[in-house]
């Protein structure tokens, strides 16, 4: 049985009966692009403002991986990974995360400093462990100088509303049906998916859709080139804040210890 991150702190659960793996979802925050004040600075900002390997160690008990970019990290462990991270060095320098680089970033952005009076809209599904985390998200974003309302919802107003272009930061989640990077990218920045389609900050960039149509055209489900190129870019223009890949946590019955080759099968 798979468990949220929540449950583990429950005294019944036995830590002998968990097994873990590497997530294939990402966490992360949709930063509505249709708004003019969150431009790249603005955006950049926030980036270097959250610190999400502290909210991995200190909420999610180290049970997540921080991620670089849209995508969770273990797909970057393939040579598309090697060769994207050893090209791209300078687009993932900029994401230095600190607040004194986020005020930086901040100072530059077209609002500023208007911004800083404005509520910003930060939504979230109403459940315990997404308030707890979009909390500790928000506090980041406090120490900023932003003035952030926490609003948890239902899920489908939550994604009817995000839909109608609703909210200025949302707090979701993503897995793939199918592994790979480019089921990540192609779904969730095409210009043709905004909303419901898996598009959730309404982002469109044309280079990007260049290479999704180019991508589209390949015989190949996940063309390395294509990939990297969408990924270099997403990095360098962060229409998200990226947070983290959660580790799977799955509870096993004694009698399925017995037969450790059923963990493939997860």
């Amino acid at each position: 049985m798979r468990l949220p991150n929540f449950l583990l702190r429950n005294p019944n659960i036995r830590p002998e009966n968990l097994t873990f793996r590497k997530g294939g979802g990402v966490q992360y925050v949709a930063i509505r692009a249709e708004e003019h004040c969150f431009d790249l600075p603005f955006r950049k900002a926030l980036n270097a403002a959250v610190d999400p390997g502290l909210i991995v160690e200190k909420l999610l008990e180290g049970n997540a991986e921080p991620t670089i970019g849209p995508i969770p990290p273990i797909y970057l462990s393939s040579s598309l990974g090697r060769k994207f991270l050893s090209k791209n060095g300078e687009a993932l320098s900029e994401r230095e995360r600190s607040l004194d680089a986020a005020r930086e970033f901040l100072k530059d952005s077209v609002c500023y400093p208007k911004i800083l009076e404005r509520e910003i809209d930060f939504r979230m599904r109403g459940d315990d462990e997404n308030n707890a985390n979009g909390a500790a998200i928000a506090g980041f974003l406090k120490n900023l100088g932003l003035k952030v309302k926490i609003r948890p919802m239902e899920k489908a107003a939550l994604y009817k509303e995000n839909a109608e272009n609703k909210g200025d930061l949302t707090l979701l989640f993503w897995y793939a049906d199918l592994p790979g990077a480019w089921n990540f990218i192609d779904p969730l920045f095409s210009g043709k998916d905004k909303g419901n389609g898996g598009n959730r900050a309404h982002y469109e960039r044309a280079e990007l859709e260049t290479l999704f149509e180019r991508a589209r055209k390949s015989d190949s489900l996940d063309p390395e080139s294509e990939t990297s190129e969408a990924l270099r870019i997403l990095v360098r223009e962060v229409p998200w804040i990226y947070l983290w890949s959660p580790h799977e946590t799955f509870l096993i019955s004694e009698k399925a210890k017995l037969y450790p080759s059923l963990a493939d099968y997860l």
